[in-house]
């Protein structure tokens, strides 16, 4: 373990120090109160995120687990060269890049540099990231798209900062927190969390063999409460697991067939209304013709020559 604090290390002094590094067998790194993000911390010239970068290439070579660079005036256009550190170093378990510029427009790219890593801490506190920035991180420890998804999120990754996280956020967070959860258990808070809770759906519990399906009650039981037990034995029809459908669903089916009934003689009524339409129609031109038929001829003017006839 190395500390170097607040000596004021700019990346010339920061790519000495790396390659004198290089063969050492140092497991924790702390580079803090530095200048590595330039004198200002509003931007670094090209050169400087070269050799930033090549410094960090160095150090991914090494078998370090915790990393610290804080405080060094790092912005957006570093976070490159930190994320090819993270996708290389391969026994990085934590990472510490608070106090430093970085802004929303970085997260992204923090995000998925650590995503399938086995990192249990990121630190970002007293940076310039929002609510909005940090979603990018939910789905690393949160991932509601699937199960399947759910249980390969991280469950030890840990974000620290000094935001106040959402709801969502704030769950994920403590269940990865809580070392006396083992992963399984961990595993179903989050799936009765995400997938289990309110109006949940049930294709995807539907959709698994039967076999299963006594496992998934259980799962229910246990982790979800009875609301949610209700909620799949009485909109899951499946009678190989509970026997016969429910009276509500039952009742739900009458009512479906009795609409597509409904439905059909409607549009029967509505083919016999427009074919008597055109009955009618046909009915009126043809009296309009009886009419014009059956006017009376003109009588012809009285005129004195008839009289005299």
């Amino acid at each position: 373990m190395f500390h170097f604090a607040n000596l004021g290390i700019g990346n010339d002094q920061f790519s000495i120090l790396s390659a004198g590094l290089s063969q050492s067998a140092i497991d924790e790194l702390y580079v803090t109160g530095g200048k590595l993000g330039g004198e200002t911390g509003m931007g670094i010239d090209r050169r400087l995120l070269s050799a930033l970068n090549e410094s960090l290439g160095r150090l991914s070579l090494l078998n370090l687990k915790f990393l610290s660079l804080s405080a060094n005036k790092l912005g957006n256009d570093a976070v490159p060269a930190i994320c090819t550190f993270l996708s290389q170093c391969e026994t990085l378990k934590g990472i510490d890049i608070s106090k430093n510029t970085m802004t929303n427009e970085s997260c992204p790219l923090l995000a998925s540099a650590i995503r399938g890593k086995s990192l249990d801490s990121i630190n970002l506190r007293w940076a310039k990231i929002s609510s909005f920035g940090f979603a990018h991180f939910l789905p690393l420890i949160f991932d509601g798209t699937s199960i399947n998804s759910t249980v390969e999120s991280s469950h030890t990754l840990e974000i620290v900062s000094d935001f106040n996280h959402s709801s969502p956020m704030n769950t994920a967070l403590n269940i990865n927190c809580d070392r006396t959860l083992s992963i399984a258990k961990k595993i179903r808070k989050k799936v009765s969390y995400l997938h289990f809770r309110g109006q949940f759906s049930l294709l995807q519990v539907l959709d698994l063999n039967v076999i299963l399906m006594p496992r998934v009650l259980e799962f229910v039981v246990t982790e979800c409460g009875l609301s949610s037990v209700y909620r799949l034995v009485r909109c899951g029809n499946v009678s190989e697991l509970f026997g016969f459908p429910s009276a509500d669903r039952l009742r739900v089916r009458e009512l479906e067939e009795e609409n597509d009934n409904i439905t059909k003689e409607n549009e029967a009524i509505k083919q016999e209304c427009g074919k008597l339409k055109e009955e009618i129609e046909i009915l009126t031109r043809e009296l309009h013709r009886t009419r014009k038929s059956c006017q009376p001829v003109a009588k012809r003017p009285r005129t004195e020559s008839n009289d005299v006839d």
